[in-house]
């Protein structure tokens, strides 16, 4: 009897376990099936919800103040989707908003606010991390992480009331990472790396922070693209530091405002598939950067003073706009803005003179102009084209014509004139006909030359 108790008992338990799964235990104790559950009750508390079942936990919107870790992650395939709920630490202590050493952990929509790390994942080295839709405020570290095959995506990271002196968005030791659209402010770094390779760090935005991405050492292979760097005061790195890190490929990124990148052994990429970088006008492209554009030669259109003025395209993330001006005697005239990379200009009142071009690239929004496209000095001249045989050949014809039309008229003169003399028998009358026998041979050889002209005219003319 005692025996079919206690067997009763086992089943009954089992069965209550199956529905009523503890999730969350508590370090001052309590056990709980909600994530939301577990939060109210450490709330102004220093204790942590420590998750132990995977699935997926929605919880608010609500707003929670802890004084130790707020969520502890436990297990593998757990998903924490916070509704925008804030979870508020104690900025002085050394604690984390949520920590998860597992692999295939979410982290969606959470606001987690002055914590020291906003979040960890470094401990266990996890695999399949996705942290997204996330604003995080941090006195050390947004996103402290060691994992690999993950993604960090549309999150906002800034300071929080109190912030140390190298505090940093994400602090990224991963293989495979991904970090795209992600806004990093009021931070010394937006990302500080350490040991990350074959990782993306596209379409961020990194605002009044004194170093953007610092590749610290062995950060290789990464692909740093389509990033924006703008209003921010450079101390000691620029927006870009390149240390003992190589073979990264930084292209297309905008540098505004900024000195740009840092890279003193030159052992990175800076032109991919023919695309560089755009730089603030008063910042200098690091060597081998193919991003700002090269001036072409200045090409005829016609045989009149209008030249096409052509250059290469200044690499950019949107739409770039070149202003064309001309450099003459010192002073500077506009002479086009287009979005094209050529442009069409009639130089008739620079005949002969030194000149010279220059393009100022620039891009939408807030005004930034790039880096200036300049020429070296040419002279416009206009060269007398050379004659066509035909003229030639009309005024050959025409002189031969007038040529033996004036001898005709001497024949007749010459001869009306020897009748009248040989009349009053003062000439001697075979001198006369000798006369006018030369005037008639010459006649017939300018006729004859005028028609043979006339004839070649017809095939070569």
């Amino acid at each position: 009897m005692i025996k079919k108790i206690l067997l009763f008992a086992c089943i009954l338990f089992l069965f209550i376990s199956s529905v009523f799964a503890v999730d969350y235990t508590v370090g001052s104790g309590g056990n709980y099936s909600n994530l939301t559950d577990c939060l109210n009750f450490i709330n102004n508390t220093a204790n942590t919800c420590d998750i132990i079942s995977s699935g997926d936990y929605p919880i608010g919107p609500y707003s929670y103040q802890l004084y130790d870790d707020g969520i502890r992650v436990s297990v593998t395939d757990v998903s924490i989707l916070c509704d925008q709920t804030e979870i508020i630490g104690n900025v002085t202590d050394v604690k984390n908003g949520i920590e998860g050493p597992n692999d295939n952990l979410v982290i969606d929509g959470c606001r987690l606010l002055d914590w020291y790390r906003c979040i960890n994942v470094y401990t266990g080295h996890p695999n399949n991390v996705t942290i997204r839709n996330n604003y995080l405020s941090y006195r050390n570290t947004g996103i402290y992480a060691r994992t690999d095959n993950s993604i960090y995506e549309n999150n906002y990271f800034t300071d929080g009331t109190v912030a140390d002196a190298q505090s940093r968005g994400i602090y990224p030791n991963d293989y495979n990472v991904t970090i795209r659209n992600n806004h990093f402010n009021n931070s010394y770094w937006g990302m500080y790396c350490w040991i990350s390779y074959d990782g993306v760090f596209s379409g961020n935005n990194f605002t009044n922070l004194d170093g953007g991405i610092g590749l610290v050492s062995l950060c290789i292979r990464n692909n740093i693209t389509e990033n924006i760097f703008y209003n921010s005061d450079i101390s000691i790195y620029d927006f870009i530091g390149l240390s003992s890190s190589y073979d990264n490929i930084v292209w297309k990124n905008h540098f505004l405002d900024t000195n740009g990148v840092s890279d003193n052994n030159l052992v990175n990429i800076y032109c991919h598939n023919g695309e560089g970088n755009f730089y603030d006008e008063s910042a200098t492209p690091i060597t081998g950067d193919c991003g700002p554009g090269i001036l072409n030669n200045v090409t005829p259109v016609g045989p009149n003073a209008e030249r096409t003025v052509s250059w290469s395209s200044q690499s950019a993330i949107s739409t770039v706009t070149y202003d064309v001006f001309l450099n003459h005697l010192g002073g500077t005239t506009q002479i086009g803005s287009t979005t094209s990379t050529s442009l069409n200009y009639d130089f008739s009142s620079y005949i002969n003179q030194s000149i010279n071009i220059s393009i100022i690239p620039w891009i939408d929004g807030s005004r930034y102009n790039g880096t200036h496209i300049e020429g070296d000095s040419f002279i416009i001249s206009i060269e007398t084209p050379p004659r066509n045989i035909s003229d030639y050949c009309e005024e050959t014809q025409t002189l031969v014509f007038l040529g033996f039309s004036l001898l005709a008229l001497l024949v007749v003169v010459g001869g009306a004139f020897a009748i009248v003399m040989m009349l009053k028998g003062n000439v001697d009358a075979i001198a006369l006909i000798i006369m006018i026998a030369g005037f008639i041979g010459l006649t017939v050889v300018l006729f004859v030359g005028y028609i043979a002209i006339a004839y070649v005219g017809q095939s070569v003319c």
